[in-house]
This record gives C-alpha cells, sequence and structure tokens, in this order.
C-alpha cells in the first residue's frame, strides 16, 4: 500500500471513530459497537491503522465510554517495538485530554510486563516515565497499581519474576515501586518456604512444585540481593519484620539476608537491627522470639562479622536476658550465647578478652542457674557442644558450675522447639552459590569490570535519585 492509500484509509477511519463516538451520544451505538468489536479482535491486521486514528479522537472519549476504554486497555497486541510505540501515544493522548483515564491506562501497560513481552519492556519503562511527565500526579498511583498487577501464586514463576525484575529498574524516579518490588519478593519467597515446611508429603525438589518454585525465587533473589542501594535497604528490612519475623521455621529466605551483608558495614546494620526488635517490647512475645533466633544464627554463622562485635552482642544479650520475664524468651536468649561462643569460640579467644564472660559473676554464670533452667531445656546438642568447648578451653565446668550454685528457684521443665532453629544455616542445595555470590562480589570489588554499551533498560545503573 502507498504513502498516499495509507493516508487515506487513516482519514476514512479516523471519520469512523468519530461517527462512531459521536452518534453514541444520540444512543445509536451500530458504529460503536462495531469499533469495540474491532479492538477486541486479536487477529486484526488494521491494529495500528485503529490505534492511530483514535489518537487523533481522544479528546471525543469520556469516561462514560466504559467499553470503548475497556477495549483499548485490554487491546491484544503482538510484542512490536512500533506498535506499542504508537499504544503508548495513544494512551498518552487519553491522559492529556482527560487525566480521569490515568489509572486505566496505567493499569493496561502494567499489566503487560510479562515475559512474552520483553522485547518491548524498553519502550514501556520509557513510557511510564513520560507518563510522570506528562501527569506529574500520576507517580502516586504507581505504587497501588503495581500492588495490585503483582503476578498471583498461582501464576507460573516467570512473570513474577519478570514483573518484579523490571519494576526494581524501570521507574527510577519513583523509588517507591522498587521498594515495593522487594517487598512483594520476600513476600512471595516466604510464602513458598512456608508452604514447603508445612507440606506432609516429601518430593525430591525437582518432583515438588513448591520446592521447584522456592528453588527458582531464591536463585532470582541472589541474582540481584548484593546490588541493592542504599535507598532501598530500609525496605529490605521492613521486608523482614513484615514477612520473615512472621514465620517460624523457614530454610532459605534468609539465605538472602545472609548473602546482602557481605560486608562488615552491612552486617553490622543487619545485627542493631535485630537487636532493636529483640529488645522492643512493644511487639508480640512470639515475633521477639523469631528475632531472637534470627540475632543467634546470623552472629554465629556469618564469617563476616568482626570478633568485638560478636563479644559486644554476646554482652548485650546478657543485658537483655537479666530483665526479661518470659521464660521462653530467656531460654532463647541462653540458646543464642550458646550457639554463639560454639561457633565464635577460636575467634572470641584470639582477638578478644573473653575472661569476663566466664567470671564468677558473668553472665553465663546467671544464665546457668536460672530458673529457666537451659542446661536442661536448651538444645541439647547445643548444651552437649558447650559443655564439651568450655572443658577442653578450660574456661568453665557449665555442670559443675550448676551443682556448686543453688538454682535460684526451682528449675523448670519446658519444652522450646524454637531452641534447635537455626535459620542462617544454610542449606547444602545453596551453600555453594551463596559461597560464590560472596566470592564473586568480592572480585567484582577488586577487578572492576569494563563497561559495554548497552541501553538504558539493559543497564542497571540502581539510580533511584528523585
Amino acid at each position: 500500500m502507498t504513502n498516499t492509500e495509507c493516508s487515506k484509509q487513516l482519514e476514512s477511519t479516523v471519520k469512523f471513530v468519530q461517527e462512531a463516538i459521536n452518534r453514541f451520544a444520540l444512543h445509536d451505538s451500530l458504529k460503536y459497537n462495531f469499533l469495540v468489536q474491532q479492538l477486541n479482535n486479536p487477529f486484526n491486521d488494521k491494529i495500528i491503522t485503529w490505534i492511530e486514528s483514535l489518537t487523533q479522537c481522544t479528546s471525543l472519549i469520556q469516561s462514560t465510554h466504559t467499553e470503548l476504554l475497556n477495549a483499548i486497555y485490554t487491546i491484544k497486541l503482538p510484542p512490536s517495538q512500533p506498535i506499542y510505540e504508537g499504544y503508548g501515544t495513544l494512551l498518552l493522548h487519553l491522559v492529556t485530554a482527560n487525566t480521569t483515564h490515568v489509572q486505566g491506562a496505567l493499569n493496561s501497560l502494567f499489566l503487560r510486563v510479562i515475559p512474552d513481552n520483553e522485547v518491548i519492556f524498553p519502550v514501556l519503562s520509557n513510557l511510564f516515565q513520560k507518563f510522570i511527565e506528562v501527569v506529574p500526579l500520576s507517580s502516586r498511583v504507581f505504587p497501588q497499581i503495581f500492588t495490585k498487577c503483582v503476578p498471583t501464586r498461582w501464576r507460573p514463576i516467570n512473570e513474577f519474576c519478570t514483573y518484579i525484575l523490571f519494576f526494581l529498574k524501570a521507574i527510577p524516579s519513583v523509588p517507591e515501586v522498587a521498594g515495593l518490588a522487594i517487598l512483594a519478593s520476600i513476600d512471595r519467597a516466604v510464602l513458598y518456604d512456608s508452604e514447603l515446611q508445612k507440606s506432609t508429603e516429601l518430593f525430591a525438589m525437582e518432583e515438588n512444585d513448591t520446592a521447584s518454585s522456592l528453588d527458582n525465587i531464591i536463585s532470582f533473589l541472589l541474582g540481584w540481593i548484593k546490588d541493592i542501594p542504599l535507598e532501598l535497604e530500609q525496605s529490605f528490612f521492613i521486608a523482614f519484620d513484615a514477612y520473615v519475623a512472621r514465620a517460624s521455621y523457614l530454610t532459605h529466605v534468609p539465605i538472602a539476608y545472609l548473602s546482602y551483608c557481605y560486608n562488615e558495614e552491612r552486617c553490622c546494620k543487619f545485627v542493631k537491627f535485630l537487636i532493636e526488635n529483640v529488645q522492643n517490647h512493644n511487639i508480640n512475645d512470639s515475633y521477639r522470639a523469631l528475632y531472637i533466633c534470627h540475632l543467634g544464627g546470623f552472629v554465629a554463622d556469618s564469617t563476616i562479622l568482626p570478633a568485638t562485635i560478636t563479644l559486644e552482642i554476646i554482652n548485650q544479650i546478657g543485658e537483655i536476658f537479666k530483665i526479661e520475664n518470659n521464660v521462653i524468651i530467656k531460654l532463647l536468649l541462653c540458646q543464642q550465647v550458646f550457639r554463639i561462643i560454639n561457633n565464635k569460640i577460636i575467634e572470641l579467644q584470639t582477638r578478644t578478652d573473653i575472661s569476663r564472660l566466664f567470671g564468677q559473676q558473668s553472665i553465663l554464670v546467671h544464665m546457668i542457674v536460672d530458673q529457666c533452667n537451659p542446661l536442661g531445656n536448651c538444645s541439647q546438642k547445643t548444651i552437649r557442644e558447650f559443655v564439651n568447648i568450655c572443658k577442653e578451653k578450660q574456661l568453665m565446668d557449665p555442670q559443675q558450675v550448676l551443682a556448686q550454685h543453688a538454682l535460684l528457684s526451682e528449675p523448670q521443665f519446658i519444652s522450646c522447639p524454637l531452641c534447635s532453629y537455626d535459620p542462617y544455616d544454610v542449606p547444602s542445595t545453596f551453600r555453594e552459590n551463596v559461597k560464590n555470590l560472596i566470592v564473586e562480589r568480592h572480585i567484582d570489588e577488586i577487578q572492576p569490570t569494563t563497561s559495554k554499551e548497552e541501553s538504558s533498560w539493559q543497564q542497571n545503573s540502581w539510580d533511584f535519585s528523585l
């Protein structure tokens, strides 16, 4: 078709659209219904012409044209950059003519972030930025629409990962969206992790749908978690408080936090965050109990935290223990101190002065003879290791301490399943992955890679400045 013929066809289609909309106002919906039908036809080879014609008629489209607007928002398009550029122009003209269309137009774009459309992601990314330029207040609805359009738990996991990764870097001028993407990622990972723990059918990883989804999403998290910029760090902690600290016996999600804390600064920030919540009596004791498990597990299993900080944390746990009244909380505090000492004794002995930890008036003595009876109620595996270490290193004999000191009151014998829970005891399946991730990060810092020419979409600059 020649340019002249194309021009005539477009002119004719524009007139048809104008007439269809105008007649609809006069209760003549024949052409209007035909227009809607054409837009709903996924095999329409004249879709570009319809889009260009509608672009010239956006001033006529009102919020009362529900069927037409729905057809525009849900129109099925092939993943072609030129077609999506034309479609984006239509939506921009639509919201410029009437800002009441902003939510519907944005909702349409958000729902098009699917794996099959990766070729047009650069177009979508540019469109989101243009929406903010044309209608600055539209940025206020971005977080709401993002949350609404997150692929559900029942959609394929690759749809979820594609959606999250896109919004982690697609709209730098609305950092709230990237923050929500982090929250959604942790939320979904916790969901799969919790489901796996509750499952009664113990299939192999490759045979279990939930396990497979968990495997995929953890690998997905490990792919970008180390690159979270400082501006989004708070979202990572909010996600922990909202999801991780609300679920017990997670075995995989904590790996993301262990991997995130690949240097001393991040480790110390995370430990400070955990301690603040352990000390917070305004939160439910069941949540505090899980925070205690995470604090002890992280400090015991981290290979980056300095010995001086480790010793300081033990002392802080001791101070919390002194004023605590909840027996279960006290037991868990003891459990974490024993666990940390078991894992870090050599480091503590060679790099700090631990004599005060094992003195007659030390916190360890107070713990051992306390009514909560940690030697009898904590994880017996941990207790045996702790007793053996203390004897071998000639630090103290916990059993002799217990015999020499009358218990402050009648000992209690209670069950505390959380004493055996170490969130950061990384499953063997992922241990090598985490190790490689940290090693790669270290290499990247020492040997910066040469830059390559990439599109703004391919480059993950993580620039979230407003």
